[in-house]
């Protein structure tokens, strides 16, 4: 049965093994209860991904990248953590662009802490210079926020909007919302990225 799912692994042409985050559902049981070691039939890679080095790295917008606002919510994570895990956000490197590190802040959308996909990553992410603010939609979030991610980042703001890139992947309406927001604080439209 063809479904569409993010990869949430990082390019390798080593192992050629693939990552995939898949909420359990009606809909992907064929997938989510078949055994370890079945066969699966695969298409290409569809989409354009998060064209990162075509538009954080290049001089484009007469600023460099020093911040990158990463956006998820649920399985949503998946290609944000592809990303975070390939190394081409270039995180904690300085560079003839910029003399600041650049750095990155994950706002990850759940119900609850239960609900937070892949948080056992979340300390590898912090070492690999992604601040993690969990926001929780159910329940009072202890490090992080309450609410939605986009109702953080209105609170919140965004620090330098010209040295600022955004990663989004999520539902269409956090999406949208996040997008705009951005574009009002003075984000560059080229440097908000989809991964579609």
């Amino acid at each position: 049965k063809p479904s569409f799912f993010a990869i949430a692994s990082a390019p390798s042409t080593e192992s050629g093994e693939f990552f995939f985050l898949v909420k359990e559902s009606e809909s992907n049981a064929f997938l989510t209860s078949i055994e370890k070691g079945a066969k699966v039939d695969m298409s290409i890679p569809m989409g354009k991904g998060f064209q990162v080095e075509e538009y954080l790295d290049k001089y484009k917008m007469d600023f460099p990248t020093c911040e990158v606002l990463l956006f998820a919510c649920g399985s949503g994570l998946a290609p944000i953590a592809a990303a975070i895990d390939s190394g081409k956000l270039q995180l904690k490197t300085t560079g003839y662009m910029s003399l600041f590190e650049r750095k990155a802040i994950l706002y990850v959308g759940a119900k609850t802490p239960n609900h937070l996909p892949l948080r056992h990553r979340y300390e590898e992410w912090e070492q690999k210079g992604v601040k993690v603010v969990p926001v929780l939609s159910r329940v009072a979030g202890e490090n992080g926020g309450t609410g939605y991610v986009q109702d953080l980042l209105k609170e919140k703001g965004v620090r330098v909007p010209k040295n600022t890139a955004a990663l989004l992947c999520g539902m269409r309406g956090m999406t949208d919302n996040v997008k705009e927001l951005l574009l009002d604080a003075g984000v560059f439209e080229g440097r908000i990225l989809f991964n579609f």
